[in-house]
């Protein structure tokens, strides 16, 4: 329970870096290239720490002999945080220069463009490219060179290791029927 708790308050800080980048451009503590900076400074340490972070978790895995099965439940959740965090560093950097993105209707409310980012974070996480809306601005492309280098790492460790998911899924089914 204890190590479930570690990483939910570390998804929370993540989620927190994209709150706080709002709080700062709502409240024009800043000007407009210094927030753009930090949402890209912020981004940039993300990427080092999932890439890191993951490495460190398949290291653990193979060190440990955890199943891969749970190791895989571990990638989907933080697949998914990748892709909510980042949808929020678009949304964050769309809101505070409307040319960063090309095809998004600055007349969108706040739920409809956090839903196009995620989607564009989708898009580019999974290497689907994009359909309707393209970084125009070198921040938005920075960015999204962040992310993609973090799907990149990741397909790389997971398929480097298909072979262990194999194995520890045969040993968990062998396990589970033979104690029938």
């Amino acid at each position: 329970m204890l190590k479930y708790l570690k990483v939910v308050v570390e998804y929370f800080i993540v989620i927190l870096l994209g709150i706080i980048i709002f709080y700062v451009d709502e409240r024009e503590i800043s000007n407009t290239y210094q927030t753009k900076v930090f949402i890209a400074v912020i981004s940039f340490a993300k990427t080092v720490y999932f890439v890191f972070y993951n490495y460190k978790n398949i290291i653990s895995v193979s060190k440990n002999d955890t199943p891969y099965y749970v190791f895989l439940t571990f990638i989907c959740v933080n697949v998914m945080l990748i892709i909510f965090s980042f949808g929020i560093d678009y949304t964050c950097l769309f809101w505070i220069d409307s040319g960063s993105f090309s095809n998004i209707s600055e007349n969108s409310s706040f739920s409809r463009m956090i839903f196009e980012f995620i989607y564009i974070s989708t898009l580019s996480y999974t290497n689907f490219g994009f359909a309707e809306a393209l970084p125009v601005s070198g921040f938005a492309k920075l960015i999204i060179i962040f992310q993609d280098i973090i799907s990149y790492a990741m397909t790389i460790f997971i398929l480097a290791d298909f072979v262990s998911l194999k194995e520890s899924l045969k040993e968990k089914f062998t396990r589970n029927t033979s104690s029938k």
